[in-house]
């Protein structure tokens, strides 16, 4: 009897620290999500906002991002020709719907975070364009497989130059890779992170402009056609911290496992 006690003891005591240490670092809910899931209508906005993309050109949908567990998540895009976008732009840069209501950085700052399978020259990125001003693009995130750099930018004013940052990251044609850029106010600092975990960071003169009802894009390139083969793009109106950035990345249950040994072990010892 004894025994049985201790060890719901211990079960009890882990599960309520799992559980504190899940909440306190929840991932908030995206204010833009484009999952890629649904095989007939991947232009779903899955955050419910109802932002749709519109994909003027040719795609498919294809097996979608394999994690750092090799584990598969659900089905991606592959953006043959131009890219994916919001509002009705220009379908040289990619396709849009409305982003009413679509406002940022958020008084927490932003993030911007998707998954990519790196091909020959892929240069695939998630952007915004603000058309109602010179130097219209308030951040961007992507990467260049021919320079073998991620880059993120996000900007002050109206003017150029952005500030930016960026991370020299290779890897074999053919893999995924996730990378997410966040805008933190406090300091108005930059960081990129690649497969969650902290690539470069810098800080900015000032802080980040606001945008209001911007287009936003998911594309190969900027104002081209190159194809790009993308998943899981999401937008938040908040820094995410380091720890909230890597669960975008899922990983083996660490500490769970962790957990369970120790269980094994202080019940063998009773």
């Amino acid at each position: 009897m004894k025994r049985m006690k201790a060890v719901t003891g211990v079960v009890v005591a882990v599960s309520a620290l799992l559980i504190g240490a899940a909440s306190v670092h929840a991932t908030p809910n995206p204010i833009v999500y484009y999952s890629f899931d649904d095989s007939v209508n991947p232009e779903i906005d899955d955050s419910g906002g109802g932002r749709h993309l519109t994909i003027p050109g040719a795609w498919s949908s294809v097996p979608g991002a394999m994690d750092l567990d090799f584990v598969q998540m659900g089905n991606a895009i592959d953006f043959e020709q131009y890219g994916g976008g919001t509002n009705t732009g220009s379908t040289s840069w990619g396709p849009c719907t409305s982003t009413s209501g679509l406002n940022y950085p958020g008084p927490g700052g932003m993030t911007v975070a998707f998954w990519h399978k790196v091909e020959t020259d892929s240069t695939p990125l998630v952007w915004d364009y603000w058309p109602h001003v010179t130097a219209g693009e308030t951040f961007g995130l992507g990467y260049d497989q021919t320079t073998e750099k991620a880059w993120f930018f996000a900007r002050t004013g109206f003017t150029d130059p952005a500030p930016r940052i960026e991370a020299d990251y290779s890897t074999p044609v053919g893999n995924w890779v996730h990378f997410a850029g966040v805008y933190d106010p406090s300091g108005y600092t930059l960081k990129l992170y690649i497969n969650g975990q902290l690539a470069a960071e810098d800080n900015m003169p000032a802080a980040m402009r606001t945008t209001i009802a911007p287009y936003l894009f998911v594309s190969g390139s900027w104002h081209t056609t190159v194809p790009a083969t993308v998943d899981e793009v999401r937008l938040y109106d908040t820094a995410l911290s380091a720890v909230q950035v890597e669960a975008l990345v899922p990983e083996p249950a660490t500490l769970s496992l962790l957990a369970l040994g120790g269980l094994a072990i202080m019940r063998r010892k009773l």
